[in-house]
Order: structure tokens, then C-alpha cells, then sequence
């Protein structure tokens, strides 16, 4: 059975397509043979693919104040709730949908 993994897209250098490598490489090897294109395509298919898909930005919401140094938020993209207390760093991904939470700077 085959799991879902989140992917910590700090640590993910290059996602491209095999077929634009395929098509990037014959064109610089474009005097090669068709026995050479065969292999380059066999090589390209066992390079390992990665596991990714796209980022999905949410924020917590306050949605009760019910003690003094805590407060109940809800994720904005599940409405999963959990408890937020004062003075931590809080949550960065929301821990059933695995939004990333954490605040994006102007440039991206």
C-alpha cells in the first residue's frame, strides 16, 4: 500500500522532467546514434523520481481564548483544531493536512 510522504521542500534541490532531460540531452548529442539515445533514455529511467507535490500555505486562526496563556486555532485549509499556547513558536505544518504554515516573505 502505498503512503502519501510530505516533502520538506528545504531539502529538494531540482524536480525535472525526464523528458525534458531526454529532450535537453539528444539535442546537445544531436550527431549520436540511435543506440546512444536508447541508452540515454534507459539511464534517465533509472534515476530515482522524487516524491513532490505542491506546497499548500495555510494559517492558523483564532477561534477560542479559553485559558489565559492558551488559545484553540484552526488550521485554515482542514479546519483541524489544536491547542496554541503563548511563548512557543507555535505549529509550522498543520499536523492532519500538512499545511505549511510558516509565513512566506514578499519574494517568495
Amino acid at each position: 500500500m502505498a503512503t502519501d510522504k510530505l516533502v520538506d521542500f528545504d531539502h529538494v534541490t531540482d524536480c525535472i522532467s525526464r523528458e525534458a532531460a531526454y529532450k535537453t540531452l539528444t539535442e546537445y548529442y544531436h550527431h549520436s546514434s540511435g543506440v546512444q539515445h536508447t541508452v540515454l533514455r534507459e539511464a534517465l529511467n533509472r534515476v530515482p523520481t522524487a516524491d513532490v507535490r505542491p506546497v499548500v500555505r495555510g494559517e492558523w486562526n483564532v477561534v477560542e481564548k479559553p485559558l489565559e496563556k492558551a488559545t484553540i486555532c484552526e488550521c485554515s485549509e482542514c479546519k483541524h483544531l489544536i491547542w496554541m499556547y503563548y511563548g512557543d513558536d507555535g505549529w509550522k505544518y498543520c499536523p492532519n493536512c500538512g499545511a505549511d504554515m510558516r509565513e512566506v516573505s514578499e519574494d517568495g
